[in-house]
C-alpha cells in the first residue's frame, strides 16, 4: 500500500513530484523515492508503506533490469504468487519478491492483457520507453474502486496522484471548486465520480485506465459490473455453499502480508464473517477493533456483540470508547485527512487510529450491504417499483405535496418520483427545493439524470438493479474513497474482502429473493456462514450503528458545527440567512444539513479551495 504521484508532459520535471510525495508521507511513511527523466518531461514519486517483501528491493519507483519501464503502485495483488511463478518460467528476471514487480513484469510479458489476470486492489502507473520514439503512459484502476487514482490534464500530458489535496500540493493546479461537484455533494453527501471537488481534476472511473501516447489521451474501460442473468440460477442451498467456498478463499487470499494482519469487529455479520475466516489464519489471536459512540441502547448492544464474537474466535479484542466532545476536539485533523468533504468517514477515521496501534493491515466488511441487499431500501425500493414502476408525475410534481412537512409528504415524494428519484432520495441529504433556496443562481445537472444511467444499465430484477446502483454510487463514492483516505491518513492499509471482484460478481448473478428474504436481506450470506457465528448475531436484525451526529449536533458538538458554518467559503456560495436558517437547532432534521454544511465549510476552508 503506497501512494503515487507523477507528471508527464512537455513541461514536466521533478519539482512538482518532489512536492507531492512530500504532501502524502502519511501513506507510505517506510520509503519514499522521485525518478526523473534525463532531459525532464517525465517525473514518477511513491511513497510506500511496506507489506509485502520489506526490504530496499521494494523500493519505487521501480524499474525492469533495462532501465527503460518504470512503475509507481499502490495496492495489493492477492494472486501475486501463482502469477510471479508463471512470469518467472516465462523468463522474467525477478530481482524482489514484491507484488509490484509482479505487474511490473505480467505487463512487460502479455501487455495491456495483463490486466485480466490481476486480482486484488491496485492503482498505478505505468512508463514505458522501450520505444524512445513512442513512449506510453498507462494509469490503472481495480476494477471496483478500492483505490483512488485522479488526474488532470496539463499542457500535452497529465498530473496524477492517489490523493486530490497531493494534487494541490504540487503547484500546478489552481484550488478552484467545482460548482457542480458541490451541488451533487448537497444532494447525496459525497461527490460521485469522475467529477471531483476541485474543477478540472477527475477521478479514473473503477475498471478503467488512462492512456497516454503521441501526445493523445485516451480513456478505456478494461472491466464492469456483469449484465443480470439468472438462467440456471442455483437454489438457495447451492448457493450459500458456492458463496461459503468464495469467502474461504478470498478472506485467506487477503491474509497474506509480511506485516500484522488485524479486523474491524462490529456487531454485524458482515464483521463477524470475515474475523470468524481470518482467525484460521492467524497463529497468535487475531487482532480485532471496536469503536463505542456513547453509552445508549444501540450502542450498548453493538459492544455485546462485538465482545461476543471476540470471545467465539478468541480474538485479542480493543474496543475504544469515543465521545461528543472528543470529536468536537479532534474535528479540524479529520477535515484535514478528507481527500474530498464527505459526510460519512468520521468512523474510519476513529477506528483506523485505534488500529493502527497494534497493525498495518485491517480487513473491513464494507461492501457486503450493497452487493447482499442488507440495507431497509432495498425493499422499500422493490415495494415502488411494484406499486409505479414509473412514478407518478402529478405526486412528484405537486408543490404542496412535496413540501407536507411529514411523513405523509415524504412518502408521497417518494412514491410519485422515477426510480432515479427514489434511489437518489434515500441518499439525499439536501432537496432541489432546498438546494434552490440555499442560492437561487447555483444550479446543477440533477444527480438523479445521472442515477438512471446506472439504473437502465443494470437490468435484471429490483433488487439487483438497486445493488448495482449503490456499488457504483454509495459504495465506490463514498465508502471506500472514505475508507482508503481515513485509514491511510494513519499509514494504516484497509482490505475489503466483500468487494473482490469474484464475490461481487457472484452476488450480482444472483435473483434478488436469493438476498432478501423474510428476515430482511443477506439470506445468502446468513445461510452461507451460519455455522461459523453465534445465533444472536445471524438471527439479529439489521441494525445502524453509526457515529451518533444527529444527537451530538444539538449538544456537544454543537460549538464546533457552528464555527464551521460561520465559514467565508460557505458564505460565498450561499445564502447566510439561509445556512442559518436550516441548520439550526430548532429546524426538522436540521443534525444532517448542519453536519454537511460545516463539512463543506471546514474542507474549502482547511484545503484552501475557493468556489
Amino acid at each position: 500500500m503506497c501512494g503515487i504521484a507523477g507528471h508527464v508532459s512537455r513541461s514536466a520535471t521533478r519539482r512538482s513530484v518532489d512536492r507531492m510525495v512530500a504532501a502524502m508521507i502519511h501513506r507510505g511513511p517506510d520509503d519514499q523515492g522521485v525518478w526523473e527523466r534525463s532531459g525532464g518531461g517525465a517525473a514518477l514519486g511513491n511513497c510506500r508503506l511496506s507489506i509485502i517483501d520489506l526490504s530496499e528491493a521494494g523500493h519505487m519507483p521501480m524499474s525492469d533490469p533495462s532501465g527503460r519501464v518504470r512503475i509507481t503502485y499502490n495496492g495489493e495483488l492477492y494472486n501475486y504468487l501463482p502469477l510471479r511463478d508463471k512470469l518467472a518460467r516465462a523468463g522474467y528476471p525477478f530481482r524482489s519478491q514484491t507484488d509490484t514487480e509482479v505487474v511490473l513484469a505480467a505487463w512487460m510479458t502479455w501487455g495491456e492483457a495483463f490486466l485480466e489476470q490481476l486480482t486484488g486492489m491496485f492503482a498505478f502507473a505505468i512508463l514505458d520507453e522501450r520505444d524512445p520514439e513512442d513512449p506510453v503512459l498507462l494509469l490503472a484502476r481495480d476494477r471496483l474502486g478500492i483505490k483512488p487514482l485522479y488526474w488532470t490534464a496539463t499542457d500535452g500530458g497529465v498530473l496524477f496522484a492517489s490523493e486530490i489535496k497531493v494534487l494541490l500540493a504540487s503547484g500546478l493546479v489552481a484550488p478552484r471548486g467545482d460548482r457542480q461537484a458541490i451541488w451533487d455533494y448537497l444532494s447525496l453527501g459525497s461527490i460521485p465520480g469522475p467529477r471531483t471537488i476541485v474543477e478540472q481534476v477527475y477521478s479514473l472511473p473503477p475498471g478503467h485506465t488512462l492512456t497516454l501516447r503521441g501526445g493523445g489521451l485516451s480513456i478505456d474501460r478494461f472491466w464492469s459490473l456483469p449484465q443480470a442473468d439468472y438462467q440456471g440460477a442455483p437454489t438457495m442451498e447451492a448457493a450459500a455453499e458456492q458463496l461459503r467456498d468464495l469467502l474461504e478463499t478470498v478472506v485467506s487470499e487477503h491474509m497474506i502480508a509480511d506485516v500484522p494482519v488485524g479486523a474491524f469487529l462490529s456487531g454485524g455479520i458482515d464483521s463477524t464473517t470475515l474475523v470468524a475466516l481470518a482467525a484460521a489464519h492467524t497463529r497468535e489471536p487475531l487482532k480485532t477493533f471496536t469503536v463505542k459512540f456513547g453509552s445508549g441502547p444501540a450502542a450498548a448492544d453493538e459492544a455485546e456483540n462485538s465482545a461476543l464474537m471476540a470471545r467465539h474466535i478468541g480474538s485479542d479484542h480493543t474496543e475504544v470508547l469515543v465521545s461528543g466532545d472528543e470529536i468536537s476536539k479532534l474535528l479540524p485533523e479529520i477535515l484535514a485527512a478528507m481527500d474530498q468533504p464527505s459526510v460519512d468517514g468520521v468512523n474510519s477515521w476513529l477506528v483506523a487510529r485505534a488500529a493502527r496501534a497494534s497493525v498495518t493491515v485491517a480487513l473491513s466488511g464494507l461492501g457486503s450491504d450493497e452487493i447482499f441487499a442488507g440495507y431497509p431500501h432495498f425493499h422499500r425500493l422493490a415495494q415502488a417499483d411494484r406499486l409505479a414502476p414509473r412514478g407518478i408525475p402529478p405526486l412528484a410534481h405537486t408543490k404542496w405535496l412535496q413540501e407536507l412537512p411529514t411523513r405523509l409528504g415524504s412518502g408521497l415524494r417518494f412514491l410519485g418520483g422515477t426510480p432515479a428519484d427514489r434511489h437518489v432520495q434515500v441518499r439525499e441529504v439536501f432537496s432541489a427545493g432546498s438546494k434552490d433556496r440555499l442560492s437561487p443562481d447555483f444550479r446543477g445537472e440533477t444527480t438523479s439524470a445521472r442515477t438512471a444511467l446506472l439504473l437502465d444499465e443494470a437490468g435484471g430484477d429490483s433488487i439487483n438493479a438497486t445493488a448495482r446502483t449503490e456499488v457504483q454510487g454509495y459504495l465506490v463514492n463514498t465508502l471506500l474513497r472514505d475508507a482508503d483516505a481515513m485509514s491511510m491518513a494513519h499509514s494504516l492499509e484497509v482490505r475489503v474482502p466483500f468487494v473482490d471482484h469474484r464475490i461481487v460478481e457472484f452476488a450480482l448473478s444472483l435473483p434478488g429473493d436469493l438476498k432478501v428474504g423474510v428476515q430482511g436481506g443477506k439470506a445468502v450470506l446468513k445461510a452461507a456462514v451460519r455455522d461459523l457465528l453465534p445465533p444472536q448475531i445471524v438471527d439479529r436484525p439489521k441494525s445502524y450503528f453509526s457515529v451518533p451526529l444527529q444527537e451530538w449536533a444539538q449538544s456537544s458538538l454543537r460549538p464546533e458545527i457552528d464555527r464551521l458554518l460561520a465559514s467565508e467559503s460557505l458564505f460565498d456560495l450561499f445564502d447566510p440567512g439561509e445556512v442559518r436558517r436550516v441548520s439550526a437547532p430548532s429546524s426538522r432534521g436540521s443534525g444532517s444539513r448542519a453536519w454537511a454544511l460545516a463539512i463543506l465549510g471546514g474542507w474549502l476552508d482547511i484545503q484552501g479551495v475557493r468556489a
